[in-house]
């Protein structure tokens, strides 16, 4: 394969003590360890064609999105300042909750109840402050509908801990 002869090698120092795990060699992307520019883009262009695309057809999917909105459009307004800070107002709630879901994907974790326990505190927060019914004042609503959710993520995590369902 390409990629084995591009691949740089460390190895970890020799220890004297008989009980110290043996050598580990790290396998170093031959972009880390590039010198120059041309040096990086060559390594990168040799990962792309070995099948290792990583993010690069997820990027160029929403490039092509964006031009073809931007195409379709009437008067081309779909990359206007006013139309891209709308955008980010509409998707802020989401990207705080996809920071969270990154959370718990890092750990190695898959958790399927983020949308619910999301949902849960916004119907709390909404019943909250209508005022027909108790009329709460919206930080306090937003606060008790915080409370809630960690309420619901401490007794998951307590679950989790205990049972360890793995």
């Amino acid at each position: 394969m390409v990629m084995e002869k591009n691949v740089a090698r460390a190895e970890a120092p020799e220890s004297e003590d008989p009980t110290a795990a043996a050598e580990a060699a790290v396998e170093v992307p031959p972009e880390i360890v590039a010198q120059t520019l041309g040096q990086w883009f060559q390594a990168w262009m040799a990962r792309i064609r070995a099948g290792d695309s990583g993010v690069l057809p997820v990027i160029l999917g929403l490039v092509i999105i964006t031009f073809v909105f931007e195409g379709i459009s009437p008067h081309q307004v779909f990359l206007s300042a006013t139309n891209l800070v709308n955008l980010f107002q509409q998707s802020a709630v989401f990207m705080v909750l996809a920071m969270g879901v990154i959370f718990a994907l890092l750990l190695g974790q898959i958790d399927l109840s983020i949308g619910f326990v999301g949902a849960t505190g916004a119907a709390i927060a909404v019943q909250l402050v209508q005022p027909a019914t108790t009329k709460w004042p919206w930080w306090a609503a937003i606060a008790a509908a915080l409370l809630v959710c960690a309420l619901i993520g401490a007794i998951q995590g307590t679950l989790i801990a205990r049972l360890r369902p793995d």
